[in-house]
Formats: C-alpha cells, structure tokens, sequence
C-alpha cells in the first residue's frame, strides 16, 4: 500500500523541514512515528467532507505544485481495509477538512485570499528554529500537530515497519548529503583562508529576515473557457483579466496581486467585440515573494469596437430623404437604414460621435445624388475608429416647379364644384399626371388655387388653370399651374370604388352606419371624394357583410349610395377589413356532462372558475372562453343547488362578461360537479 517514492518525490528543503518535524515527533513521543503513514494528497474543492470518511491529516506538505501529507495509520482504515478514498498512493480529501485541520484563529485570512488552507510554519506551536526555516521554505510544510491516539494499535505490522524503514531511510540519505556538504565547506573554509572564516561566520549567523521566493514558471497554463473583457492591454488591465480564472494557482494569483509583478503581452488587442485567445506574459522577478516568468493564455475581448472594420458604403440601400447635409440629419438617414449593423447603429447614438467632411449637394429634383461623409468614433466611450461612408440621398423637398403643367389634351374631367376635395380628385384622376403632382395635391398644406370659382352646370367643357403652391408642405416646395379641361355633370359613385383590404386592421364595437362612418375614416386612402361624402345628407352606408363578433379579422364590403343627390349616381363599394371590438362568448358555452365530474366544495365564483379549467383538461373549452375568465371583471354564477354528498351533480354555470372590457354575451355551461 505504501511506496517510499512518494518521499522521494519532495524537494530538498521539504525533505530538510521533514526531517526536523521527525527529529521532533522522536524527542517528544517516538511511538508516533511507527503510526504514520506517507501518501500523496489530492484536494478536490467540489467534494464533500462526507467523502473524507472521516480521514484527518496530521500534517500536509505543498511542494512542486502537489500535496502531501502525514495520517495515522488506524485512520486509514476500516474493517481492515483501505477506505474508499484512498487510491495509488494518494488520499482524496475535500477542502473543508483541510479547512478543519488547520484550525488556528488566523488562518481564516489565507484561507479567503487562496482558496486553499495552507498554515505556515510560524502559526505551528513548533520550536524557534523549526518556525524560521518553514517561513523561510515558503510555506513548504503546513499543518498542525496534534495528540495523537497512543493506543492505535490495529495497523499491519509489516506497513509500519516498511514505513519506517523508509522514513529511516530519508534521514540516513538526508544526513549524508548533509555531511558532504560539511566537507565541501570545510575544505572551501581551509582554501580562502581568512575571508573563508568570514564567509563561515555569515553563513552560520542565523537570518531571520531571509526570504526564499516561490518560482512561478510551472504555474502558467491556457484557460479557453474563461473571458475577460479590458480596456487596453496596460499591466492593470492585464492582471485585471487573469485574476478573473478562478482556477489558477494561488501562488500565481498572489504573485499577480503584487505590484512589483509586470504582465504584458504581444498579442493585438481586437476592438470587434469578438473574444480572442491572447497570451499574457507574468513577469514575477522583482516580486517579494516570487520569481520567474510564465505565460497565461485566456480568452479577451476589447471593451471598445473599432467601427473602422465595417462598411461605409450604404449605396445599395433605398436612396433616403432628407433636407439638409449636416451632422444631425445624417445621423437621422443612417439609423432609418434597414438591418444597419448593430454596433454602428449604438456608436451613432453616442453624443460625442461625429460626422466629418460632408460632402455632396441634394438639389430639390427629387433624383438620387451621392453624398460622401466620415463618421468618427475616437471621442466615443465605447467606440473608436473611423468610416469613409458614400450614400444616395433624395431631397425631401421636391420643388414641383419643373412638372408637366399642360393637360388639356387628356380626356375632359367633369366636376360638379371647385372645391378643395373636387380639385383633389381632379388631379388624381389626370390620366398623365406623374406621381409627385398627385402626391403632392393631397399634402395636407397644399394651397389649390382655380382660376375661376365654379364651372357652369350645363355640361360644356371649359379650360381651367389650378395653382398648386407647395411652399408650405413638408416634402415640397414651388408653385406650378397646371391647365386642365372639365365639365360640370353628375358622377357615378360607382367609379369610386375601391379595395382596401391591404390597409390596417380597423376596430369598431358593430356594423351600424355611424361605426361604418368612423371605420372608413380611420382605414387610410380612402378616395377624398368618398370621405366628403361620408356625412353628408342623403348618403346610405351600410353593409351586407356578417360581422362575427370572435375577435377575428373579416372582410367587410360598405357600400355608399346617394339618394336624392342630383349631381351623384350610383353606388361605390370600399372592401376593408374589420374586427369587433369585443368578443362575444354566448354561443362558447354548451353541456358537458358526459365529461367529469370536476370538483367543488361550493359555489363561489372562485370555485366555479377552478371547475370549468378542470373540465378545460378534460375537454378543450373555447379559447375566447378561456380567456374571459381570467378577466377581473366576468362574473360567473350557478343558479344549481349545491349538495355535499360526494356525488355528482348537474351544475348550470352563467358566465357573463357584461363588466368587461374585451368581450361581451352570457354563455352558460351544464357539467358534472361532486364534493371532495
């Protein structure tokens, strides 16, 4: 079970500490030492101390990196054989036993700064030079001797004697190498003379103040699954980064926690948000505590984004309108950009970004014309960099000026008046009119102007001059008088007619003519002619159309009629889409006593409501249904007796949603209910 290696595999001054920790168990008590066992020893910080099986060590030793430790022999056992734990030569023990051994009062500091609970040799009730060498082997030898049981005796005999051999064997092998020593000095001593005397007397002078430095160049390692995220790549972001892995070394970590240690790198620094893998150099030379280098590779990624990596060429997208070229209006076109990329579109609302070096004119043509700009991140919190950007904006404002103003060769356009609506509808209805004189006819501030007030009613055609002025649109500018030939005659609705369907959803609580009126009002595009019609005497609106009243969206056919309007025939129909308002639950109820029975101990509402969602996992009930129940204010009710006899019983449940904002109707539900 025992392998003498496993001494063999200490340093020389960790073997030097064990052999004076053995010099002193042999003075005090030398039974002792036939109790001990040697063995490896692995310290898992996610184990449990039930894995221990109540395994205590009586000393643990750091060197190289690994552990060891001293435990009695009778401890290792159980019904003569080796507990669990133990396995090729090493025990495994959690960190909250170790945490427990070493249980002096100051201990809890290192234990918080380390995650490991290492004791030096200066908190052990030891001897004055024992103390001064385990401090100054940095912590090499750890723990604390405790009483041990005299009367464990239940160990193989031939393991302890194996053990002490090899315990024997260390010190004799110890104490050789100790004496060579002694004769190399002597001999250095006998060749130097004077300044060898010298030299002898300071080696001797005990020096308490000495430090032996702990070597971190086996320490380092690559940790891909932990990320960082820094500034730059100066010493104080780098230690920043490395201290954020956990699983490093302590005596990395606390080598890294100096100030005198340097971490650098030569790896560049990515500003695309993205982690990259980046090799830090530890630099522990000048440390107080520590020497060597070593490399830790982790993953990093930059706190800023360099926006010089992305594209600054928008020209494939939809040409932009705008008004002015300046650092407000430019931002505005570029966050309008469909899919712009995400990290640009954040450093773009960053107050201190600026656009530079605009250049580019956008006259009132409503053509595209190609705008170049810089947009510069440097100033930025989270951004850096710079974009030479090109795209294709058209002047919001189209100057109307330079359209076609000559219509009298278009087919005569019969009026009844001159009205704003009547110009409208004129203009619209120009078989050659471009798509700006139209769009421009219906802006809100558009001032029409006739060139006489009304047309005659006796079915001539007449030259007529419209002065369109654009000036205070928002998207035009400019006047143009266009030429135009009309006749005043009666006009048939039924020209008018148009399929709405593609624009959105209109809400209305029926189908009544006021809730027709409102509909047609808010649905968008409708001709102008037909929502000057709207409220006016002598026009119908109705429908023809069922208008379910499930929350669902219908297509609704209204139709507009004039009746005993001269100047109008016809009738025009506008195909929208509608839905109600409220949604009426009457028809979602029915019976379902083949179903059940649910349970229920009364009639509370609260009660009733649990019963209809047991059935509702019995049977799907109606989602609008559903759904109502959980209204605050429906009302559920049951005219039924309720009778507590463990049987079932017929219930007539009421479910009215008068109260409620969304639905509307009374359904009424016949299930099966008993008592629990």
């Amino acid at each position: 079970m025992i392998s003498n290696n496993n001494l063999n595999q200490l340093c020389k001054n960790c073997q030097s500490n064990l052999q004076e920790l053995f010099q002193k168990i042999k003075q005090k008590k030398p039974m002792l030492l036939k109790q001990l066992q040697f063995l490896n020893v692995y310290i898992g910080e996610n184990n449990s101390a039930q894995s221990d099986y109540k395994i205590k060590p009586f000393v643990i030793f750091h060197c190289k990196k690994n552990y060891f430790g001293l435990f009695y022999k009778k401890n290792l056992i159980n019904n003569n054989q080796l507990k669990p734990n133990i396995k090729n030569h090493t025990v495994y023990l959690s960190l909250a036993t170790i945490k427990q051994s070493a249980n002096l009062n100051n201990i809890k500091e290192k234990i918080t700064t380390s995650n490991l609970p290492l004791v030096t040799a200066r908190q052990q009730p030891l001897t004055t030079r024992l103390q001064t060498e385990l401090v100054e082997h940095r912590q090499r030898v750890v723990g604390e001797v405790v009483d041990p049981p005299l009367n464990a005796r239940n160990f193989d005999l031939n393991a302890e004697t194996r053990q002490a051999a090899g315990l024997i064997y260390v010190m004799r092998n110890i104490n050789r190498k100790l004496v060579l020593l002694f004769v190399i000095i002597i001999l250095i001593l006998a060749g130097i003379g004077v300044g060898g005397w010298q030299l002898f007397n300071y080696l001797n002078k005990p020096h308490t103040t000495s430090v032996v430095k702990t070597d971190i160049t086996n320490d380092g390692g690559t940790y891909r699954q932990y990320q960082a995220i820094i500034d730059d790549t100066t010493n104080s972001q780098l230690k920043t980064a490395v201290q954020q892995i956990s699983v490093l070394n302590p005596d990395l970590l606390s080598a890294i926690a100096d100030s005198a240690t340097v971490l650098s790198t030569q790896d560049v620094l990515q500003y695309d948000h993205q982690p990259h893998l980046m090799t830090i150099d530890i630099n522990a030379d000048n440390a107080k505590m520590f020497k060597g280098h070593t490399k830790v590779t982790m993953n990093i990624e930059a706190k800023k984004f360099d926006i010089s990596f992305l594209s600054g060429d928008f020209t494939n997208t939809t040409p932009p309108k705008t008004t002015t070229l300046n650092q407000i209006s430019i931002i505005k076109v570029l966050e309008g950009i469909p899919n712009l990329n995400q990290d640009l579109l954040t450093a773009l609302q960053d107050p201190q970004i600026k656009i530079e070096n605009i250049s580019g004119q956008i006259p009132e043509d409503g053509e595209k014309h190609l705008v170049t700009f810089t947009i510069n991140a440097n100033d930025t919190t989270n951004y850096l960099g710079k974009i030479n950007a090109k795209i294709n904006l058209i002047n919001q404002k189209f100057d109307i000026g330079n359209l076609k103003n000559d219509y009298t060769t278009d087919s005569v356009n019969t009026v009844n008046d001159l009205e704003r609506q009547s110009l409208i509808q004129l203009i619209l209805l120009l078989p050659d009119a471009p798509q700006e004189l139209k769009n421009v006819a219906q802006e809100t501030n558009v001032v029409l102007t006739p060139s006489q007030p009304k047309i005659p009613r006796d079915g001539k055609t007449y030259d007529l001059n419209i002065t369109i002025d654009a000036n205070k649109t928002i998207d035009y500018s400019g006047t143009l008088t266009i030429k135009v030939k009309v006749k005043n005659s009666v006009l048939d609705l039924g020209t008018l007619s148009q399929d709405l369907t593609s624009q959105p959803l209109v809400i209305e609580p029926d189908v009544k003519a006021t809730e027709l009126i409102d509909a047609l009002q808010r649905v968008g595009n409708v001709n102008p002619i037909l929502l000057g019609l709207l409220n006016q005497p002598g026009i119908n609106i109705s429908t023809l159309s069922d208008f379910p009243h499930d929350g669902v969206a219908h297509k609704i056919g209204i139709d507009i009629q004039a009746e005993g309007i001269p100047q109008y025939t016809g009738q025009a129909r506008l195909w929208i889409m509608m839905k109600s308002s409220k949604i009426d639950i009457t028809s979602d109820g029915g019976s379902f006593i083949q179903f059940g029975p649910v349970n229920g101990n009364d009639t509370n509402m609260a009660t009733l409501i649990n019963v209809l969602e047991q059935l509702n996992k019995l049977t799907p009930l109606n989602s609008n249904l559903l759904a109502a129940l959980k209204d605050k204010n429906i009302i559920v009710t049951t005219d039924s007796q309720f009778v507590a006899d463990k049987k079932p019983h017929e219930i007539n449940i009421t479910i009215n949603a008068i109260n409620t904002s969304q639905y509307e109707g009374v359904a009424k539900i016949l299930l099966n209910m008993q008592s629990t």
